[in-house]
């Protein structure tokens, strides 16, 4: 088990308000949105565990790894790092600048990240659905920038001192049991996840 989890865009993500007190979760994200999310907590009354530390990042600027190396986070040691619901919202470069730094780890440490199919790529529901997140994310003032084919991430990783494990679908990511379900849910072709290793 890692001793270090690092969530890369942590937002809501509440893993550090339920996790074995043994790991340490650095949250990462824009300063304005851990500001937000720290207000929430304080309503609830939700206290913020010893083990979980803020780290603010801008990924269009910041070194995140010199970053959460302020913060406490022990470079030497590896750890599990999530990049879950970002990717697409970056530019290509702040992607790459981003995995640069992050292949900066100790060696084994892993990578979960997902990742959004270009045109011709998806399935017709996740088409559906790519036409409406963007226009809402439009809306919202944060477009989506960065859109990968399955190779093209591969590749990518690969460049920036990663080896890939796996590069999946949604719907091979989950056992198959769970998808049979009686609501409407049903996983679609849009996202896809990768897991991948620092290889050193």
């Amino acid at each position: 088990m890692y001793g270090q989890y690092v969530v890369l865009g942590a937002g809501l993500d509440t893993y550090g308000y339920r996790a074995d007190p043994g790991v340490r979760v650095f949250e990462v994200d824009r300063p304005a949105t851990q500001e937000w999310k720290k207000g929430l907590l304080e309503a609830a009354a939700i206290p913020v565990p010893e083990n979980v530390v803020f780290v603010p990042v801008d990924f269009e600027t910041d070194d995140p790894v010199e970053r959460l190396a302020s913060a406490g986070f022990d470079i030497e040691r590896t750890a599990l790092v999530g990049w879950l619901g970002v990717s697409y919202y970056l530019t290509g470069a702040a992607v790459a600048r981003t995995l640069d730094a992050i292949a900066r780890l100790a060696p084994g440490s892993e990578l979960v990240l997902d990742y959004a199919l270009p045109d011709g790529l998806r399935d017709a529901e996740g088409d559906a659905y790519a036409e409406i997140a963007a226009q809402v994310v439009r809306e919202r003032g944060e477009p989506q920038r960065s859109l990968f084919a399955p190779a093209e991430i591969d590749r990518l990783l690969e460049e920036h001192g990663f080896a890939v494990a796996e590069n999946v679908t949604v719907r091979d990511a989950v056992p198959a049991h769970l998808w049979r379900r009686d609501d409407a849910l049903r996983p679609f072709d849009f996202f896809r996840l990768v897991r991948a290793t620092v290889t050193g």
